[in-house]
């Protein structure tokens, strides 16, 4: 152990942040990992020992997501009741017809957000430029309109026009902004955080983010330390989060903004506790 090395893992284990290797699977199947963290505090006169244990699942990513816009054109079998009257006269071939041309004037370099405007038929189209927000492959809860082939479209792509059960559709996938975060927490005098005050937190992510640097992977160090156990199984995945910043603080969506894809941010502190994000996509 060289010398930086010994000195950090000294004052690590003198602030009772004790930094314990789990074994990950090798046929990568479920892990489970259990930490009593420091054991020792009483002893070291900061915080009374407690009996908080870390159980971490290895889980499976995320499902894929989209951020998209649509130009949605009904038809005489559209089912919704909001079906403008214009488009129940409109047959499926003509409908298919129409938005054929959407899509080719779109692929040709015309405002997606005007055509929108112009020629959708879904609901507030002509207020938000056809926005439908973030969407997850596969999701149930979802209508049946999102082919696959629209979670592997760019930034900026158009797809061609698209038959579902309730009408033709033409999609753009707008900019993503997907995190990842590792997350130390403080006490909260509850027994539901870590017994670790403050300075404690600011050593361990000082360390983590020395880790980082030196090359070793996010989606390791998250799994190892972060306290939000519900994405640290996914190597601190967050999925995509909406750009408008809902549920974000003023410094996160600044750090965020100023992050590009693949970077990680300096430790940063938050009402929840200190926090190291990466910019995935």
């Amino acid at each position: 152990m060289t010398r930086p090395t010994a000195v950090l893992m000294s004052l690590l284990v003198a602030a009772g942040c004790h930094r314990r290797r789990s074994a990950m699977p090798e046929d990568g199947g479920v892990v489970v990992r259990q930490d009593q963290t420091r054991p020792d505090a009483a002893d070291a006169g900061a915080l009374p020992s407690v009996p908080y244990v870390r159980k971490v699942i290895r889980l499976p990513p995320l499902p894929r997501q989209a951020k998209l816009a649509q130009v949605f054109i009904g038809d005489e079998k559209s089912p919704f009741p909001w079906t403008p009257p214009k488009a129940r006269k409109r047959s499926r071939a003509e409908a298919r017809a129409l938005a054929e041309r959407v899509a080719s004037e779109a692929h040709s370099g015309g405002d997606f957000a005007a055509l929108a405007k112009r020629y959708s038929e879904w609901p507030l189209a002509s207020n938000n430029g056809g926005a439908l927000g973030i969407v997850t492959q596969g999701f149930s809860g979802q209508l049946p309109i999102f082919p696959d082939s629209v979670f592997a479209l760019k930034p900026g792509e158009v797809s061609e026009a698209y038959q579902s059960e309730v009408g033709f559709h033409v999609f753009k996938s707008l900019p993503v902004m997907h995190l990842a975060h590792i997350l130390i927490r403080v006490a909260d005098g509850k027994g539901s955080s870590p017994p670790r005050t403050q300075s404690e937190a600011r050593t361990l992510a000082g360390a983590i983010a020395a880790d980082l640097k030196a090359g070793k992977p996010f989606t390791d160090e998250a799994f190892e330390f972060s306290d939000d156990l519900s994405s640290a199984g996914r190597g601190g995945d967050l999925g995509v989060i909406d750009d408008r910043g809902g549920g974000l603080s003023p410094a996160q969506r600044m750090v965020i903004a100023n992050l590009k894809v693949g970077e990680v941010s300096a430790p940063l502190e938050t009402p929840a506790g200190i926090e190291i994000l990466e910019r995935v996509e």
